[in-house]
């Protein structure tokens, strides 16, 4: 085993990643990137969450690419809310594949309405 591999372990553990908020201003958003599972949410309202916390579909890029690079991988849960808009669920899923993202899966497809249902 590489001696690299538990310094990155222990750093994947505390491992923030630091982002422009989305104004002008000077202030940071920080988001803790999971060793093990980490969550993209999108909700109704179009807005993307990572681990709960809002995020640009552009600052999004830097996080997977941090997430897809730790060793073993963090499983990375997708959730579309059902009435997040397909073009930005779209968006999500090209740039999980742009930046590496391999260990993912679907959260929430119970929730959506069989086919030929209306949605609630």
């Amino acid at each position: 085993m590489n001696a690299s591999v538990p310094f990155r372990r222990a750093l994947a553990a505390s491992l923030l990643v630091a982002l422009s908020s989305c104004n002008s201003t000077t202030s940071r958003n920080v988001l803790l990137i999971n060793p093990t599972s980490n969550v993209v949410a999108i909700g109704g309202d179009d807005t993307i969450l990572w681990n709960g916390e809002p995020i640009a579909l552009d600052q999004l890029k830097p996080v997977l690419e941090e997430s897809a690079a730790l060793e073993p991988e963090p499983t990375l849960r997708f959730e579309p809310h059902v009435e997040a808009s397909y073009e930005l669920s779209a968006d999500v899923l090209r740039l999980m594949k742009e930046t590496g993202v391999t260990n993912f899966g679907f959260v929430g497809n119970e929730k959506l309405p069989a086919e030929g249902q209306p949605a609630n």
